[in-house]
């Protein structure tokens, strides 16, 4: 059963155990430490529609109350760039997040993939897009919202190229974070665009195995266009 609440459907444990195949090993579609997202489908006037469900193992009972004003804030989210928030389940111990389903791809498949080309046109499209969605976050929503957990494998992108940023994680909707986090990670993003390189690498000098401080450090060595991946 569906209860609606303006934006935001409140959905029974029983619906989303039911979407999920009852949390399904086989129906994770992403995972970032306690937090896995889970690929489901709903029975919509006898339409399946897919969702995806956010489940916390691990959230302080204290702050569930304070989690659900953020989620409240979260579900007047509308952007082009933004997975929109569907709804919730507050039946569970830890409350239950329900979004839309936008693509299997990230941006993380199509940068490095060696049989995926994004031109550069493409890259510049996506990193506009991107920023377009943490400034309408942090300053364009009715209130500020940190994601928390920007990166390339966050990034849902469909076969026009067209990029989302993903749920935010309950860390993100919990924290205080100004939203520096995000912008730092935003900046990692557009180096992964413009070197097509990992943002680990031990392959790299020792001291420069983090692509911040190996972006940095040919930056100031003044030999960035050697680092610029090859799409000429």
């Amino acid at each position: 059963m569906l209860l609606r609440r303006k934006s935001c459907i409140v959905f029974t444990a029983e619906d989303l155990s039911w979407a999920t195949d009852n949390y399904n090993e086989s129906r994770v579609f992403h995972r970032d430490t306690n937090e896995p997202v889970y690929k489901g489908t709903l029975l919509e006037d006898g339409v399946n529609n897919p969702i995806t469900v956010n489940r916390c193992e691990k959230i302080d009972p204290i702050r569930t109350q304070d989690f659900i004003c953020k989620l409240v804030n979260f579900s007047h989210i509308d952007h082009v760039n933004v997975v929109k928030l569907i709804g919730c389940c507050l039946e569970t111990k830890i409350p239950l997040l329900v979004y839309e389903f936008y693509a299997d791809m990230t941006l993380y498949d199509s940068i490095h993939d060696e049989f995926s080309f994004l031109s550069w046109k493409r890259r510049l499209k996506i990193d506009a897009e991107t920023a377009k969605s943490l400034s309408y976050l942090h300053s364009g929503s009715e209130a500020p919202i940190t994601h928390g957990d920007i990166n390339s494998s966050n990034m849902l992108q469909d076969h026009g190229y067209t990029v989302k940023v993903s749920s935010p994680s309950f860390t993100g909707l919990l924290g205080t974070d100004s939203g520096k986090s995000d912008v730092y990670n935003f900046g990692i993003i557009l180096a992964e665009l413009l070197t097509g390189d990992e943002v680990l690498n031990s392959d790299r000098p020792r001291g420069e195995e983090f692509l911040t401080e190996y972006f940095i450090f040919v930056l100031k060595g003044g030999r960035m266009l050697e680092i610029l991946e090859d799409l000429w």
